[in-house]
């Protein structure tokens, strides 16, 4: 694969906002991009009004705490666990098949291989790092799914309007580059089966696999070092951003703002079953808008 094999993790994001070189530099907005943008308008000014009335929720001073024993160590043996299995499964594939390894054939199962070894590992250092396990150290529970659910869809609607104007702006005033994994995605010669293999991997294995690194690991041990949640979502955001920028350069604002939107709810809930959700639901959106305007 050309790009980082660590943008493996975090590669789906913006992928649906960058438009071919031949195109326009903004993004192409479909119907149900568009009227989703319109009401996120909506339901962020009426979010920002109601932060006005509580402070306390700007300032996350009264968020839930996460114990944990996690440190730079394991951040790091994840990340060679995600490097390892996208390289060896990638030559595997090519070797196998008789292609070339950074063929379409070889990527997307690597791809897919990687973001699943990757969530078994930050699972497992999870598990014996964080003081109240996985499911309420961690944040992996299910019992308030309703309201989680419900949070999602709120956020993906007020973080939408930012992070689209940011897209615009980084379209406008940084180099373009259109993701490898779209550029598939649009080619009307690539077969549904994989068409559906790429939207397994952007849905379900890459929301679940960036939150559990980004958010479980990486701003859970940030806060307990620095002792401050925005610090924490911050620096997160900037690494989750800093990935993308080799195969993504205009879409870095752009995920900056969709990575602190994912830290804020985190920090505001102490579960990972919201940004999970709220990451899934945009990447459904934006691959979605890729395929209706391509």
């Amino acid at each position: 694969m050309k790009s980082n094999p660590l943008l493996a993790l975090a590669d789906y994001a913006l992928d649906a906002s960058s438009a071919p070189a031949s195109q326009p530099a903004e993004p192409p907005l479909s119907k149900l991009l568009a009227t989703l943008l319109a009401f996120g308008v909506c339901v962020l000014a009426v979010w920002i009004a109601s932060l006005l009335t509580d402070t306390r929720r700007i300032s996350l001073s009264r968020t839930p705490g996460r114990p944990n024993k996690v440190n730079p160590a394991h951040i790091l043996a994840v990340l060679l666990v995600l490097l390892a299995t996208q390289l060896a499964s990638a030559e595997t594939i090519g070797r196998l098949t008789g292609l070339d390894h950074k063929s379409y054939v070889a990527v997307i199962p690597s791809l897919m291989a990687a973001q699943l070894a990757t969530i078994v590992a930050t699972l497992a250092v999870a598990a014996v790092t964080f003081r109240l396990g996985l499911r309420r150290g961690l944040g992996l529970s299910l019992r308030h799914w309703i309201y989680d659910g419900a949070r999602s869809a709120a956020a993906f609607l007020i973080v939408l309007p930012p992070v689209m104007a940011l897209a615009v702006l980084g379209e406008r005033l940084l180099p373009h580059k259109t993701h490898e994994m779209l550029v598939m995605f649009a080619d009307p010669q690539f077969g549904w089966t994989w068409k559906l293999l790429i939207a397994v991997s952007a849905i379900a294995l890459a929301p679940l696999a960036e939150e559990l690194l980004f958010r479980g690991l990486l701003q859970s041990m940030l806060r307990r070092y620095l002792g401050k949640p925005w610090t924490a979502i911050l620096i997160a955001s900037a690494c989750f951003a800093a990935v993308h920028i080799p195969s993504e350069p205009q879409s870095v604002f752009a995920l900056f703002a969709l990575s602190v939107g994912l830290g804020y709810v985190y920090e505001r809930s102490g579960r990972l079953v919201s940004p999970i959700l709220t990451h899934a639901i945009f990447n459904a959106v934006m691959l979605w808008n890729a395929f209706a305007t391509a």
